[in-house]
């Protein structure tokens, strides 16, 4: 479960959401360990190490980001259509997941290459991290989601009910 929100934060870090524009190989998307990199106290080499590691597997990345993006353009266009069959919407499903799949796994090669780079003290204070969540490192909070006050288009909370009226 873990590693799935660690991939899952990883992908909405690197802004890879399958077929969504995102960094390309000329512009390697900035990575967790570096946003990282004074808390964690990584050397100059280590940071260096690292983005060689984020640039090569940003051509990968792109690639797979791509197919992905397709297999579910695909899927949801088939949705619309009325003639299309259960059995193909399984298997252009399938085709999507797989595609997603193959991403989330470049992304997992990824960290397990770039935290390899880490000392164990780092690692430690890596995971300490994480547990605590965002906010610890100076963060913004995200920003309130559709419904929730504080949003553009949320609506504030129904009056208390008048004494001696039902609703």
């Amino acid at each position: 479960m873990a590693l799935g929100r660690v991939c899952f934060s990883l992908i909405v870090s690197l802004g890879l959401s399958a077929g969504q524009p995102g960094p390309g190989p000329h512009a390697p998307a900035p990575f967790p360990l570096l946003d990282l990199a004074e808390p964690l106290e990584l050397t100059p080499k280590q940071m260096e190490q690292i983005q060689q590691k984020i640039e090569g597997h940003a051509k990968t990345l792109d690639v797979k980001r791509e197919e992905a993006g397709k297999a579910h353009r695909a899927l949801r266009e088939a949705l619309g259509e009325t003639a299309i069959t259960q059995e193909q919407l399984r298997t252009l499903a399938n085709k999507a997941s797989q595609a997603q799949l193959s991403e989330l796994l470049e992304v997992h090669a990824l960290l397990q290459e770039t935290t390899a780079l880490l000392t164990p003290e780092q690692r430690q204070r890596l995971a300490q991290f994480k547990a605590e969540g965002p906010r610890h490192h100076g963060a913004p909070p995200p920003p309130p989601r559709h419904g929730q006050m504080g949003h553009p288009g949320a609506m504030p909370p129904p009056p208390p009910p008048h004494e001696g009226t039902e609703r």
